[in-house]
């Protein structure tokens, strides 16, 4: 629960489900604070149930979509759909950049 505290301080910080498929949401993404704000009572562990996880969260192909990589459809700025609709001569843009780290936990056994 420190790490989930720790993420919920970074902005626009998430955290990815793996489990069973739950009321329709496979692998659903969470926002960290929303997490943090719904399950953290103080304890040093946490096992979420899965159900109220997936009530809150969002299929990550749902989320990647329409958070990550933007092909919503709807853009109210029409100068924005202007740019798009001209395309050419545009240059790469980064939109989001994501970061994985792996940190290995030595246990007692």
């Amino acid at each position: 629960m420190q790490q989930l505290r720790d993420l919920a301080k970074q902005p626009s910080s998430f955290i990815l489900f793996v489990g069973p498929r739950c009321g329709g949401v496979t692998m659903p993404v969470m926002p960290a604070r929303l997490f943090q704000e719904r399950f953290d009572n103080g304890s040093n562990t946490k096992r979420p149930p899965i159900g109220t996880v997936a009530a809150n969260g969002r299929n990550l192909a749902e989320w990647l979509v329409d958070d990550v990589i933007g092909l919503w459809t709807g853009e109210s700025d029409a100068a924005a759909v202007d740019k798009a609709r001209r395309g050419g001569g545009d240059t790469a843009t980064l939109l989001e950049e994501l970061s994985v780290a792996l940190k290995i936990v030595e246990t007692e056994d």
